[in-house]
């Protein structure tokens, strides 16, 4: 199977501004959604900060 180049992007708004989403998402949403997104094997994944 082909390996798909994925991005994930996030401004990181609110992570940065809301200590209850930092708290959350301490990587940040995209961190989040990347961390899972890694354990498919067919995909390689980075985020955009």
């Amino acid at each position: 199977m082909a390996t798909i180049k994925v991005t994930v992007w996030n401004e990181y708004r609110h992570e940065k501004t809301n200590p209850h989403v930092a708290e959350i998402y301490p990587e940040g949403i995209h961190g989040a959604i990347a961390g899972y997104l890694r354990t498919v094997d067919s995909l390689e994944v980075a985020t955009a900060r």
